[in-house]
């Protein structure tokens, strides 16, 4: 009965054990992906605050951590050596149950009455139960070899008697001979010859001890893994930013074991576009400088359409290499390729095709050309009509995101010359040449006149043929003519019958004079070429 309490207040502390409620452990929220640049990067001053505010942050989480890792590890092993040496107990109980009372030591005795401490709350209650279950295995191993020693006895007894009786036999072959184990303050015993059957019987208290120690190493080496993994030694880190507006530099110190471990717990969010040299899987070595190029997705307009583009530090050049935007020296690329880059920064490329083509073009004669022709006869008119002709030209076209916007267009050379329309005035009397330009074509009622071979006008000058009296009030003196039926004629004279546009043209003789006569013909008025 007093075994069974016993029994049932070992399992009613391991009970309790498994029945306290273990806290929830509080984690570590991760950087929103969501985070906006100006959070990420900041500027120098306010990340180097930012970082040593979060390592303090960590250094203070990782004390709880551990803290509370360690109460709860003490707990595990409260419980483990409770069960432990309720198993103990229970193996040194069954054993002594199988030893009559009177037969034991008093030190028997007390080992049967002894209590096993049951596990305590508490920093040191993982000792405690180490300690008092050394004792227990102390004084089981002493009541052991105390069972023993009366089992000997006993033994020994019985021969001394049977040998007074009877000779003494020699020993059968069936005897096993055993060695009493002696403690490490006492001599070895003395050998003794068991039975056959006592030497069959189990070695309880034998086996339970090593239980027991199986059990110690196996908790011992379960709580150096624990806080095995909270043994880092703190190294020191230097992290680099390279950002759109600027790098920045902070050193800290970190319990981690890789690259990305020591990012993590400085609370430095990495995303897929950034870059980390060394990688985040590489070992973190006390000294190390890790740096951190940081990228901004953003959009570009490329050829007229938005496409997906990544900003990186750097120049506009490098960023299109970067996003394999492609481009010629016609394209249109804004900021220039040689600005920095920017987190606000909008890239525009333009895309600019050139093209270059050669035609013909028909170029219609719109000339007219008037000359004095004297291989024709004076008074008899020619026109010839107008030739168009044929010219090469060069036109350009420029097209900005397939949309033309500008055409240009340059005269090459002639292929055939257009040939204007050319009026010829006969002035075979006369021998007057050269182009002339038409001032006025008018009709006119002339008459002929002759005043004999040294005829003078009214300027003075000698009167003949290609002379011609007008109204000076219409026509000035030296005004030029050219008469159909006549030809060339200069005005040096005038007359009273003579007024408007009326003409009288000189003759060489009375006969041409009666010949001509009065005539209404068309004139023009002559100006130079």
């Amino acid at each position: 009965m007093e075994n069974e309490t016993k029994k049932n207040n070992a399992i009613n502390a391991t009970e309790g054990a498994k029945k306290a409620p273990a806290k929830k452990k509080k984690t570590k929220k991760k950087p929103s992906e969501n985070m906006s640049w100006s959070e990420v990067t900041g500027d120098f001053k306010a990340a180097t605050k930012a970082q040593k505010t979060a390592a303090e942050h960590e250094a203070a989480m990782q004390a709880k951590k551990a803290e509370k890792a360690r109460k709860a590890k003490e707990a595990r092993e409260a419980k483990k050596a409770a069960e432990a040496a309720a198993a103990l107990e229970a193996a040194a109980a069954a054993e002594l149950a199988e030893t009559p009372s009177d037969q034991l030591k008093p030190e028997d005795q007390a080992v049967e009455a002894a209590e096993v401490p049951t596990a305590e709350a508490g920093s040191t209650a993982a000792e405690t139960v180490e300690t008092q279950a050394s004792e227990v295995g102390k004084k089981g191993k002493k009541a052991k070899k105390n069972r023993k020693s009366k089992k000997a006895e006993s033994i020994a007894a019985a021969t001394a008697n049977a040998a007074a009786a009877e000779p003494v036999p020699e020993p059968s072959p069936e005897a096993v001979e055993t060695t009493v184990e002696a403690a490490p303050d006492e001599a070895p015993a003395a050998e003794i010859i068991e039975s056959p059957e006592a030497a069959s019987k189990p070695k309880k208290g034998k086996g339970a001890l090593k239980a027991f120690i199986a059990l110690l190493v196996i908790a011992g080496l379960a709580t150096a893994g624990w806080f095995g993994k909270d043994l880092v030694i703190p190294k020191t880190v230097n992290v680099a930013f390279e950002t759109m507006e600027g790098g920045s530099e902070i050193t800290q110190e970190v319990r981690a074991k890789s690259v990305g471990e020591a990012l993590e717990k400085l609370g430095i969010y990495i995303s897929d576009l950034d870059t980390v040299t060394p990688s985040a899987a590489t070992e973190l070595v006390s000294g190390m400088t890790v740096n951190v190029l940081k990228r901004l997705e953003t959009s570009a307009k490329i050829a007229g359409k938005a496409k997906r583009f990544i900003l990186s530090p750097g120049t506009i050049e490098e960023n299109l290499a970067f996003n394999k935007v492609t481009y010629d020296d016609n394209d249109i690329i804004k900021p220039k390729l040689s600005k920095k880059i920017k987190c606000n920064t909008n890239v525009v490329v333009k895309d600019v095709k050139v093209v270059v083509k050669k035609k013909k073009i028909t170029v219609k004669s719109t000339g007219y050309r008037v000359i004095l022709d004297p291989s024709l006869a004076s008074g008899v008119m020619s026109e010839s009509a107008a030739v168009d002709g044929v010219a090469l030209y060069k036109y350009t076209y420029k097209y900005v995101n397939g949309k033309k916007k500008s055409t240009k267009k340059k005269f090459k050379k002639w292929i055939t010359e257009p040939q204007d329309r050319l009026l010829r005035l006969g002035t075979a009397s006369t021998g007057n040449s050269g182009t002339v330009s038409i001032l006025r074509t008018f009709t006119s009622n002339t008459t002929a006149y002759y005043a004999g071979k040294n005829g003078r006008g009214a300027l003075g000058t000698r009167c003949h043929y290609g002379t011609c009296a007008v109204d000076p009030k219409v026509f000035p003196y030296g005004s030029a003519f050219w008469v159909q039926g006549y030809g060339y004629c200069v005005a040096n004279d005038c007359g009273g019958a003579i007024k408007g546009t009326k003409l009288d043209l000189y003759m060489t003789s009375t006969k041409q004079c009666y010949r001509w006569g009065r005539r209404w013909v068309t004139a023009y008025l002559l100006g130079s070429g």
